[in-house]
């Protein structure tokens, strides 16, 4: 876990909670690093990630959203290394997150999976 060197605390909270339960599956919110290391490696077929994005932002949450750059990115390759380990062969993994962070993290990712797309979105 990264911690933040200004605050002294981690990146994000560390708690877990269910969320949400139906006959498909559960929602958890709590530390990705944390949860992800409970899930069996090759089981997950999709990952979907939406990472704060480093932006000096004041979230309620207390997530801290101003890292230096080699931080952000170790801490991205940190998690997105577990999603890695989680997912099945043949599965995919989505990131959303800026192109500044996007062209660093997609050379990173190379050297794991297989890139396919690229999708891009315009949002006003």
């Amino acid at each position: 876990m990264i911690k933040d060197k200004q605050k002294s605390n981690t990146l994000i909270p560390e708690k877990k909670s269910l969320k949400l339960k139906t006959k498909f599956g559960q929602l958890y919110q709590g530390d990705c690093l944390n949860l992800m290391k409970e899930i069996k490696s090759g089981t997950i077929d999709l990952v979907f990630a939406d990472p704060p994005f480093n932006l000096n932002k004041n979230y309620p949450s207390q997530i801290n959203d101003s890292l230096s750059n080699t931080d952000y990115l170790f801490w991205c390759e940190t998690w997105l290394l577990e999603c890695i380990r989680l997912l099945k062969p043949g599965g995919s993994l989505f990131l959303w997150n800026l192109p500044k962070w996007n062209t660093y993290l997609s050379s990173f990712l190379n050297q794991y999976l297989t890139f396919r797309h690229w999708i891009t979105v315009d949002i006003k």
